[in-house]
């Protein structure tokens, strides 16, 4: 099996410096404080977890079959959903139904991860009773609408291509106590925070949220975006993005790009003045200065752009990979100025020129230091498609949140910053 690399990370919903500026707030209960710093150290752990996990030892039967490889399995005929969903319960443990060699039992002897015990809540076909849990129906839910988007729009058979199965595990804590401030997509396993009730409600009921998680799996599969400095803020702005377009896609009717709120985690936030998690209209404006929360500090170009180098994801001492959830604000915001200049439905240019950029082997292994510039000039070799109205919306995106002209002053400078 391939070393872990940072193209595979441990993604998480909320940023480091969110839940930092939440453990020291005076204005929430100390319950609170604890449970964000509980949050910050099981989101280090399980990341420094990951890599034993791609190399742990498996059953003695799959080290018989040998080593699954996932870019080697037999494609899904195309045209053919191969939607499979299963939903487990951690119980407010920190075990993880993972399943390395997909014989649709959980791995036990995963090298520092604690043994997962939990039930099975939900596999494909369940039918679901007015005593089942609300969080698995929730994401059984959820993953059937992110599986039908990719699938029906852009005729993506699931997160690999392939029919991946979709895993989900709700009620994820460490201590029995609810109150894990996050949801993160790791090893092929969504899992759940069941929020605190004071500030967070639980992670299952944002639909965004799912699809912008599972969308990582899909850039990993794709583009291959290193995670840190801008391919890791444009890692972060797929994810935004088709999370967005899930979200206009399952609305009943399905929501244009006029009328669309345009906002990550929308009513995620228990608390006054923090409408969402970001904001890919206007960015820095999502969740205000709460004094719980803290200022929303997206920058909405390239004028608020200093890179934070050298990248360190430290939860607590490190500069999140390099702003990556900080700077996604301004290739969001591109996405946007494309979308709602086109009209329609978002996903029918905006969507796929985005799509389609993600599978282009220029992307993959781009420089994390100017990704932001070969990623748009690709956006523009896949608008043509759509017609000269199209490019000319693409460019004058790039040029508004001022990637164009690229003018790489920003690098002289090697700033490191502080979050």
């Amino acid at each position: 099996m391939a070393q872990p690399s940072k193209t595979s990370p441990m993604c998480t919903i909320i940023p480091p410096d969110l839940l930092i500026h939440i453990s020291k707030s005076d204005k929430v209960s100390q319950k609170a404080r604890d449970g964000a710093n509980s949050t910050l150290k099981r989101c280090d752990d399980v990341n420094k977890i990951r890599h034993a996990a791609l190399h742990s030892r498996l059953s003695a039967a799959s080290k018989a079959a040998g080593p699954f490889d996932l870019k080697a399995a037999p494609k899904a005929a195309a045209g053919v959903s191969h939607l499979s969903r299963t939903i487990w319960d951690c119980q407010h443990r920190a075990g993880l139904p993972i399943d390395l060699n997909h014989d649709g039992i959980p791995d036990t002897n995963i090298q520092g991860l604690p043994r997962f015990r939990g039930p099975k809540l939900a596999a494909e076909g369940h039918v679901w009773k007015d005593t089942d849990d609300q969080s698995a129906k929730n994401v059984y839910e959820q993953f059937k609408q992110t599986y039908d988007f990719f699938f029906e729009v852009l005729g993506r058979d699931s997160i690999d291509n392939h029919g991946q199965k979709l895993i989900g595990a709700v009620h994820y804590d460490e201590d029995r106590q609810p109150g894990f401030f996050n949801a993160f997509f790791f090893n092929e396993v969504m899992a759940y925070g069941d929020g605190d009730g004071e500030i967070f409600r639980s992670f299952t009921d944002i639909i965004d949220i799912t699809a912008h998680e599972l969308t990582h799996g899909v850039t990993e599969a794709t583009a291959q975006l290193v995670y840190e400095n801008q391919s890791g803020a444009l890692n972060e702005s797929m994810s935004d993005v088709f999370g967005s377009l899930v979200k206009q896609y399952s609305k009943v009717p399905k929501q244009d790009a006029r009328s669309a709120d345009w906002l990550i985690g929308r009513g995620l936030f228990l608390v006054p003045d923090a409408r969402a998690l970001r904001d890919m209209a206007n960015p820095g404006t999502a969740h205000g200065n709460t004094g719980i929360t803290g200022r929303d500090r997206q920058p909405r170009d390239m004028d608020g752009y200093r890179e934070l180098f050298p990248p360190n994801s430290d939860p607590v001492t490190g500069n999140d990979s390099g702003g990556v959830h900080l700077y996604s604000g301004i290739p969001n915001r591109a996405f946007f100025l494309v979308a709602t200049t086109l009209g329609g439905f978002a996903w029918e240019k905006a969507g796929k020129i985005w799509y389609n950029t993600m599978l282009d082997p220029k992307i993959r292994g781009v420089n994390p230091r100017t990704a932001f510039k070969t990623f748009a000039d690709l956006t523009v070799k896949y608008a043509e498609e759509f017609g000269p109205d199209a490019v000319q919306a693409v460019k004058d995106a790039w040029t508004d949140v001022k990637v164009y002209p690229w003018n790489p002053v920003w690098m002289a400078a090697g700033e490191r910053g502080e979050l």
